[in-house]
């Protein structure tokens, strides 16, 4: 029996999904969002900006970032920060 992308969006949060890539959350309340972290995303800065501009909100489990566009919910989040540190193991 395999797993639902809906069975798996209602029982992971985007918070425990950042725990595990160690992402660093800074709490914010601004607007829908409670979180923001610098984008790990390959289209974007990786680190090298200075102010974090990827914003979660850990209550619907979504993201956006308003350095590269990149959105969605923790699956994709997770996907995202994967796909760089692939393509980093590979080139190196």
């Amino acid at each position: 029996m395999g797993y639902r992308k809906s069975d798996i969006v209602s029982a992971v949060s985007i918070e425990s999904v950042a725990e595990l890539l160690k992402i660093s959350l800074e709490p914010i309340s601004t607007g829908n969002f409670t979180a923001r972290c610098r984008c790990p995303g390959i289209n974007h800065k990786h680190g090298s900006e200075r102010t974090p501009s990827l914003y979660l909100d850990t209550v619907k489990n979504n993201y956006f970032c308003y350095g590269c566009s990149s959105s969605h919910n923790q699956i994709d989040f997770y996907i995202l920060d994967s796909y760089y540190n692939h393509l980093y193991d590979y080139e190196h």
